[in-house]
């Protein structure tokens, strides 16, 4: 989060040069059980490469966040999600998926 906001601060507000920040943000909540698993596609952030950004900070001396990042293997990337299985939280019917 903090290289979020840095990298914001850094780009003006502009939060399109900060995208590959916040999709490792997402991919640590799914990984630490905080929200649902889902594919990128379905977050809005199919057209990002995985790294592209890091790769650019490496290449400019900067150290790549998000360094304890699973590899491919490890992340579901399936477009069903798991289901949330938190107390208060309905379930939806088949017609809903």
């Amino acid at each position: 989060m903090q290289a979020y906001l840095s990298c914001l601060k850094e780009n003006q507000n502009n939060n399109g040069k900060c995208r590959e920040f916040s999709r490792e943000y997402l991919e640590c909540r799914m990984q630490r059980g905080l929200m649902g698993r889902d594919s990128f596609d379905n977050l809005g952030y199919g057209d990002l490469e995985k790294g592209s950004q890091t790769q650019n900070r490496s290449a400019e001396g900067k150290s790549p966040v998000g360094s304890g990042s699973p590899s491919s293997a490890e992340v579901n990337t399936s477009p069903k999600s798991a289901p949330d299985t938190r107390p208060g939280v309905e379930q939806p019917t088949k017609a809903q998926t």
